[in-house]
């Protein structure tokens, strides 16, 4: 006999390491598995000190890779939404502010047709007036820190707002091949 999904995740909750409790919450969120009503009762079975995670799952990130971005863009404060609409494009996995589209591919998008439709949507975003960064699942599993030293930098020179004009405007000096050599 199975338990009832509240109670898996509120075991989930009570020893597992936080982001992935919260990345199988997002993921039973996103596909319907788990409404409001049920996480409700994942909470009043959670034990209080582990309560607070819950707060940090909502449904939109349509795998873990993406709540792993959308969280670490939380815990440092930034202003981000998942699964936006954007005209003649369609949903974009996170929009940081205004213009800044982070699209995360897991490891199946790298060839076919998914491949040249996700060029197409980055070729219309880009026409647009919006900054695309398509971040694969080995740099955000992998190589993270650089990763989000880029993100971090483009936020703080103010690459996510329209019309921002910055001091500062020379190229990023973080590089992926330059650290992974090293």
């Amino acid at each position: 006999m199975r338990d009832p999904l509240p109670v898996a995740l509120a075991e989930m909750l009570a020893c597992a390491e936080p982001r992935n409790a919260i990345t199988t919450i997002d993921s039973a969120l996103t596909r319907g598995l788990l409404d409001t009503q049920g996480l409700h009762r994942v909470r009043a079975l959670t034990l209080p000190s582990r309560r607070h995670l819950l707060d940090r799952a909502t449904a939109g990130s349509e795998s873990g890779i993406e709540t792993k971005v959308r969280l670490l863009l939380r815990a440092r404060r930034i202003r981000h939404r998942t699964q936006v609409y954007v005209s003649r494009v369609g949903y974009v996995d996170l929009l940081v502010g205004d213009r800044l589209v982070i699209e995360v591919d897991g490891k199946g998008f790298h060839t076919g047709p998914e491949f040249e439709e996700d060029r197409r949507r980055d070729f219309e975003l880009l026409m647009q007036g919006y900054l695309v960064l398509r971040l694969s699942y080995h740099m955000v599993m992998n190589e993270w820190p650089v990763v989000s030293e880029g993100v971090y930098a483009l936020v703080d020179r103010g690459a996510h707002r329209w019309g921002t004009r910055t001091e500062e405007t020379k190229p990023l000096t973080t590089s992926l091949k330059k650290r992974s050599a090293g």
